[in-house]
């Protein structure tokens, strides 16, 4: 029997305590693991920025003043799941990293630089 087998390892679901970024590019959701959060230390509406380092052919995330406020749909544990949307950007994201819909990300470890740790997306 020929079969497609699926675990977590190549099904897209998350492993656990591993800190990731999904990016949707239909909905434009992308969204911050529980992990993910506690590394990057962001929170309900703290405000994030995504940037392309055209160098190193690398998106990173940072936190910003001026960024993309973090929500969440589970206010009884807002540090689960937070997310912003902006389908234009998670489109510029997955096209230039050439990754499958629904991509999920590693989060590498920070470059600090002026007081900003900037937190890269590994696919």
């Amino acid at each position: 029997m020929e079969l497609e087998v699926y675990t977590p390892a190549n099904s897209g679901a998350a492993p656990k305590g591993k800190p990731t970024v999904r990016i949707n590019p239909k909905s434009g959701t992308i969204s911050f693991g529980a992990a993910a959060a506690l590394k990057a230390d962001i929170k309900l509406n703290d405000t994030v920025a995504m940037g392309y380092s055209t160098k190193d052919k690398t998106w990173y995330f940072f936190k910003k003043e001026d960024g993309f406020r973090l929500r969440t749909k589970n206010v009884s544990k807002p540090h689960l799941d937070l997310t912003f949307n902006n389908s234009g950007l998670a489109r510029k994201i997955l096209n230039a990293t050439a990754a499958d819909p629904s991509k999920l990300y590693s989060v590498g470890v920070a470059t600090e630089e002026d007081g900003v740790n900037y937190f890269p997306l590994i696919g």
